[in-house]
């Protein structure tokens, strides 16, 4: 199933005591669409984001999502994972 990156944003892991005087990094959270939300008009601005995003290794369960630049429309850019498991 392909989806569409919506957007991409930061979150602090929770506070408790377990995390408590550690170093962590913080946690990512991407938002996915079934349409391309998130357009770019230049296909390097893009490619730049879907690096990021594949360099996070973002998961969803099992699977491990690959990122791609797809221009859906001429001059029109969006990141997309391919094999997206369905909800």
């Amino acid at each position: 199933m392909s989806v569409y990156v919506l957007g991409c944003r930061y979150k602090p892991k929770a506070k408790d005591a377990a995390y408590q005087g550690t170093a962590t990094q913080p946690g990512h959270e991407v938002e996915y669409s079934g349409k391309p939300e998130w357009v770019f008009d230049v296909h390097e601005a893009a490619g730049m984001h879907c690096e990021m995003l594949n360099g996070m290794r973002v998961h969803v369960g099992q699977h491990c999502c690959q990122f791609e630049v797809e221009e859906f429309e001429p001059g029109k850019f969006a990141i997309v994972c391919n094999s997206h498991p369905e909800a």
